[in-house]
């Protein structure tokens, strides 16, 4: 996978040379899944694989995003109420990060996990790119899982004058891309 990590211009911790690397999934809904999977059992400190969901734990991703990440929520236990969707900007239809901020903290003060944050580049409906560097710093300071989901306009960054979408992937310590 080096070779599509290195096309795309990821920051080197996607390569295999590193703690990272990448695998190919049948599809970007399955990526989705993978990934939720993935943030439960980091976000559970491991205890989601031996007990199960045994709290609240939380989705977020902007109104816009696609059908696949409330699928992926709720087989992984998490149900369609665990996926808060957050507003977008009425101009860009782009996530907002302060609306994503304030979800996060609203959870915590309940005592719910952030678990995964669900970008996207290139919203099937909109064609709206969530703001990457914004997000990846959020979920940076609150230590929560960033999937970007690239399957409609990812691959456009194999072109370098479009690659600014892909700016703030390497934010987030635990971060993932996918495509269709």
């Amino acid at each position: 996978m080096d070779w599509l990590a290195q096309l795309l211009d990821l920051p080197q911790r996607f390569r295999s040379t590193g703690t990272g690397g990448g695998v190919i999934q049948d599809s970007a809904s399955s990526a989705t899944l993978v990934a939720t999977l993935a943030a439960l059992h980091r976000a559970s400190g491991g205890r989601w694989r031996d007990v199960g969901v045994d709290r609240r734990y939380r989705a977020y991703t902007s109104v816009h995003g696609h059908s696949s990440i409330e699928k992926a929520a709720r087989i992984a236990g998490l149900g369609t109420d665990g996926v808060r969707s957050i507003a977008v900007d009425p101009a860009t239809q782009a996530l907002l990060p302060d609306a994503l901020r304030a979800a996060i903290q609203a959870d915590l003060a309940a005592g719910d996990v952030p678990a995964i944050v669900v970008a996207t580049i290139g919203t099937t409906s909109t064609t709206a790119v969530d703001p990457l560097p914004e997000i990846g710093a959020i979920c940076a300071e609150y230590g929560i899982w960033l999937h970007v989901d690239a399957a409609y306009a990812g691959a456009a960054a194999v072109c370098p004058e479009l690659r600014w979408s892909h700016a703030g992937t390497g934010r987030s310590r635990w971060a993932a891309v996918s495509g269709r």
